[in-house]
């Protein structure tokens, strides 16, 4: 005799699991975005800083950074 409660059951387990493992998922997609974009900020921050040291190493004024074929934002 075919048991409908157990079948039923079994899927909705299936679907339970599937449902854990993308939550799973999405969580580490999202840490590794935010670790990226921490990353990338890091960067841009350095490179900014690089950039007003070396103007001040060889004595450019830091108004000329107002130029807009200096800036790329």
């Amino acid at each position: 005799m075919y048991d409908c409660r157990s079948t039923i059951q079994s899927v909705l387990n299936g679907k339970l699991k599937w449902m854990l493992v993308l939550r799973f998922l999405n969580q580490a997609t999202i840490t590794r975005t935010q670790q990226k974009a921490t990353a990338a900020s890091a960067v841009k921050e350095k490179l900014i800083l690089d950039v007003v040291e070396a103007f001040m190493l060889a004595n450019i004024p830091l108004d000329k950074l107002d130029n807009a074929n200096m800036r790329s934002c």
